[in-house]
């Protein structure tokens, strides 16, 4: 639809523009201007001074509904609720100036969320920041304009913080959205909390009618507070008050243990506790302990006491003593192995308490020394060599003679009243053999126990190949006797070219190189974890001749078939020949690998060679080929050696193409 005005330059007023139908709104329009709902829009059309006023007109084909054209050619606009989005204003001035305006009326976007108002200390702060926009192409953005440290939003408007202690009390937000035209903020204050923290509890014990005060010791890092004791659950005459403080005269029916319960409540969240407080009656100590102890035995009293409250509380200490090794657990126990500094008497005390009072015993003992070993005998012979050692024990009673006996040992060893032990284990001997030593000071015997294990040094009986050869493996499995049932066997290569290496099972493996020729030495040991053999292996390194020659392919009949071969030995070793498979009739010098043959007619066809090239050392390489024989033409004519030659030259294709 189209419309022309004629605007009179005189005058004042306006003129409506007449509806036409609504175009469609364009979405995703940049606009040359953007209003708000309610806000005029205005706007003077532009003319040159040399227009003629009285000839001015302007058809107007696109332009929001309720647009109104001034005298002074201005263009005046209020927008509504239902003008929201882009509206195009498409006129022709005079027939010569076309314009098109976007205009883009606007709804500010509002927060319609609200935001939690508490967060307590080290816990996750959450807000998903919601807005609202009349526009439906609106494209909300969200920011954070003025927030504390640590705090950050995504671009979905998700609030995400964590205080920390440095953060207390009351904390302002200022968050703000917008549609990319208008912006709105949501200011907002969240209280920042610590809960109270309990530093210590009241005194555990009271005792019977006794006035018992104590503290509940407590702290809240928020200014102000107003954290306070509540009692949850008290025994009957026990007062807390608001500030922790206990008072409490307990009597005989009070007497054993009491469970308090209470919570620290602040005006956001609560801390619950509880502590027990045991009333008490002192305990006395009945049972009598035994007045003797050995050196190296354990000495043990179990202490017994009686307690009128019939509590577990009970702790047991050891204050003073004479001796530093003498222990009490807490059931009471005294646990005590006198040692060599503890001869004679030894004087304790043995301290009983329920956590205040306690009950005392003085304890006093006679430590009597047992000699100890302090030299044992060697622990390893080996067969067929005299063993010798010496035990030796000592006695803080210097006043006694130790003597020495072997109550138990193998056949033939033998000790001296000093403790000198000598022995000479044969073959039959081998292996561990346990045997005991006593020891008398005229009072006490004391017996102790060794070990002893008689050792058959290993003998190697295997002996290895001496030639290796390159790029194939050297094997050798090394086999050793022992007259031990067990031992720890390890095998080991003391010296080596690169590349040898020896399993656990004693398995020595090698696969020399090209630069490894010649002369080569092993040097090895093996181990039964006591004793030692060793046992060097000196090689030689062969190469395997090479084969150089190649023989000829083809053969006729009753004509001779000669191949020389020619081959080389790394080492520089001399090479023979050997044949493996030849034809009939065929025949080989070894030295010189001179091969003669005279094809018989009956040999027509393909004939396999397998020859060996072997050096002095055994070294072997083998040489395989074919040749085909054909059939010698019968006698010749005048001809004949034309024909002959054209026979052998068709043989000699035939014979490729057959090899091919």
């Amino acid at each position: 639809t189209e419309d022309t005005v004629a605007i009179q330059s005189k005058g004042s007023g306006s003129t409506i523009l007449p509806p036409i139908e609504p175009p469609k709104k364009a979405l995703h329009i940049v606009p040359d201007l953007v209003i708000g709902v309610g806000e005029q829009f205005e706007y003077m059309i532009p003319m040159n001074d040399d227009m003629d006023p009285a000839n001015m007109q302007i058809r107007f084909l696109e332009y929001p509904p309720g647009m109104k054209i001034g005298r002074d050619f201005t263009l005046r606009w209020t927008a509504s609720d239902q003008d929201l989005g882009n509206h195009k204003i498409h006129y022709i001035f005079t027939d010569k100036i076309d314009t098109t305006l976007w205009l883009y009326v606007n709804a500010s976007p509002v927060i319609t969320s609200l935001a939690p108002e508490y967060v307590e200390v080290g816990h996750q702060f959450l807000y998903k920041v919601r807005a609202e926009d009349k526009n439906p192409d609106a494209e909300l953005s969200f920011a954070l304009v003025d927030t504390p440290g640590g705090m950050a939003m995504d671009a979905n408007g998700l609030i995400r913080w964590q205080p920390t202690i440095t953060q207390l009390d009351t904390q302002w937000i200022d968050v703000k959205v917008t549609d990319g035209y208008a912006v709105n903020h949501q200011r907002f204050p969240v209280y920042v909390n610590s809960a109270p923290e309990i530093l210590s509890q009241p005194d555990a014990i009271a005792y019977q009618d006794e006035m018992y005060t104590s503290q509940i010791v407590f702290k809240d890092a928020n200014q102000p507070n107003n954290a306070r004791v509540e009692p949850l659950f008290v025994p009957n005459g026990l007062d807390i008050t608001a500030t922790g403080s206990l008072v409490w005269n307990p009597g005989s029916k009070d007497v054993g243990f009491h469970n308090v319960i209470y919570q620290i409540t602040d005006d956001y969240v609560s801390v619950p506790d509880s502590f027990l407080i045991f009333v008490n009656a002192p305990p006395k100590i009945v049972s009598k302990y035994a007045d003797q102890a050995q050196t190296g035995v354990d000495w043990r009293y179990r202490v017994e006491v009686r307690d009128p409250n019939e509590n577990q509380m009970t702790t047991y200490l050891i204050p003073q003593s004479t001796s530093p090794n003498v222990s009490i657990n807490r059931h009471g126990v005294v646990s005590w192995t006198p040692g060599v500094t503890d001869v004679d008497s030894q004087k304790f005390q043995i301290s009983v308490s329920d956590g205040m009072r306690d009950d005392l015993q003085t304890v006093t003992v006679f430590v009597n020394d047992v000699p100890r070993f302090d030299k044992n005998p060697d622990s390893t012979a080996v067969v067929g060599q005299n063993f010798v050692t010496a035990v030796n024990a000592i006695d803080k009673n210097h006043a006694q003679t130790l003597k020495y006996s072997l109550p138990r040992a193998p056949e033939g060893m033998t000790i001296t009243p000093d403790g000198d032990i000598s022995w000479r284990p044969g073959i039959t001997d081998v292996d561990e053999h346990s045997f005991s030593i006593s020891v008398n000071d005229g009072l006490i015997v004391v017996e102790k126990s060794f070990r002893i294990f008689v050792n058959d040094p290993p003998k190697i009986v295997s002996q290895p190949r001496l030639v290796a050869t390159i790029d194939s493996t050297y094997r050798y499995q090394i086999e050793r006797i022992d007259a031990n049932k067990t031992q720890d066997w390890q095998y080991t290569i003391n010296s080596a070219p690169a590349g040898v290496t020896i399993s656990k099972e004693g398995l020595l493996e090698w696969i020399p190189t090209a630069d490894q020729l010649n002369s080569q030495q092993i040097a090895l040991s093996v181990s039964d974890g006591i004793a030692a053999v060793d046992q060097t292996i000196n090689l030689f390194v062969n190469a395997r001749p090479q084969i150089l020659s190649k023989p000829k392919l083809v053969a006729l009949t009753n004509f001779e078939y000669r191949y020389k071969l020619d081959a080389s030995d790394a080492n520089g070793d001399p090479v023979t020949y050997r044949p493996v498979q030849m034809p009939a009739e065929a025949t080989m010098n070894a030295i010189s690998g001179l091969i003669s043959w005279l094809p018989a007619k009956d040999q027509e066809g393909v004939n396999d060679f397998v020859i060996e090239a072997v050096d002095s050392r055994g070294g072997i390489t083998q040489h395989t080929f074919q040749v085909h024989v054909f059939v010698d033409p019968k006698p010749p004519t005048s001809r004949w050696p034309i024909v002959l030659a054209s026979i052998s030259l068709l043989s000699a294709v035939a014979a490729y193409l057959l090899l091919k």
